[in-house]
């Protein structure tokens, strides 16, 4: 991959760069190599751009506004990038452990996942195989078959709620200015001006309210 580290950590990784390993993902069937380290290169590089935008955002000349407005458009084209070859090679990670969970073989080449990728891959395989001996094994055992829960790989009622609550919107009303941001769900949101009311998702929301930038609003806007 181009956007290799060194051992001095420098950061490697550019847009061209990134454009050019989603090009391959998507033009090749299968998993392609990359840096064991590629999501801590990713995360160096976004720092690298959050710092320039924080710099450009201190500054109140034309020039500066203008290299702002284009480093947040950048930004959004980024996360687009990221967000397609996460779900590419999320999708190629899913159908191959299919594949071993099916087939039992040992000659799947795994050599191209990512640390995370590997962990995601065992995972999948395991409750796979598990659904597999539970309902169609005891099938051709003339059976009922009994899904067991596979600890850690199923959400229980407690986590399913959790999560529900997550996805949840909260109504917003901003306390102060914020300009473009990208949310811990990798949306884009903003800007917003003061007193704006907005739906957001409960983590994001949860972040701005402890920040102080923004209040919980029950005002129905109907």
């Amino acid at each position: 991959m181009g956007g290799s580290s060194t051992a001095s950590g420098e950061i490697k990784i550019t847009y061209e760069v990134l454009y050019e390993i989603l090009r391959h993902e998507k033009d090749r069937p299968e998993l392609q190599l990359l840096d064991q380290d590629f999501y801590a290169q990713v995360v160096g590089y976004l720092l690298q751009k959050k710092e320039i935008l924080e710099r450009q955002k201190a500054q109140s000349d034309v020039f500066s506004l203008q290299e702002k407005g284009k480093v947040e458009k950048q930004m959004e084209n980024i996360v687009r990038l990221l967000q397609e070859l996460f779900q590419r090679r999320e999708k190629k990670t899913v159908m191959m452990a299919i594949n071993i969970s099916r087939t039992k073989s040992q000659l799947v080449n795994t050599t191209t996942l990512l640390p995370e990728e590997q962990i995601f891959l065992d995972s999948l395989v395991h409750v796979l195989d598990a659904y597999r001996d539970d309902v169609f094994a005891k099938l051709l055992l003339f059976q009922h078959p009994v899904v067991r829960k596979v600890n850690g790989m199923t959400l229980d009622s407690e986590a399913r709620e959790e999560k529900k609550q997550l996805e949840q919107k909260v109504k917003l009303r901003f306390l102060a200015p914020i300009d473009t941001f990208i949310g811990t769900d990798l949306q884009t949101y903003g800007p917003y001006h003061d007193g704006d009311i907005a739906e957001l998702g409960r983590e994001v929301a949860m972040l701005l309210i402890n920040k102080g930038k923004a209040v919980e609003s029950f005002i129905d806007e109907n």
